[in-house]
């Protein structure tokens, strides 16, 4: 399957979406709006795990390159990330 394929990735993410709400309603809360945002949220993880380690690699590129002249906070936090 590939992502160019949107219907296909749809339906997948609507599976999942759907068991990850029968678990909640298996613990006993019900089939609200907020559970499904917990869901939306759930399914946004990776992606925002992912953005974040390409906006590191890119602070870091700049920083190491030399091209622009970083701030000293956000130096010192480039380097705690990567220590």
């Amino acid at each position: 399957m590939s992502l160019r394929h949107s219907e296909l990735v749809q339906q997948l993410r609507d599976h999942v979406q759907d068991t990850l709400l029968d678990h909640l309603i298996t613990q006993g809360s019900g089939p609200t709006l907020a559970n499904r945002r917990i869901c939306d949220l759930l399914l946004l993880m990776p992606l925002l795990t992912h953005k974040k380690i390409l906006a590191k690699e890119f602070w870091l590129g700049v920083k190491h390159g030399g091209r622009v002249t970083l701030h000293k906070l956000l130096s010192e936090m480039l380097e705690f990330l990567t220590a």
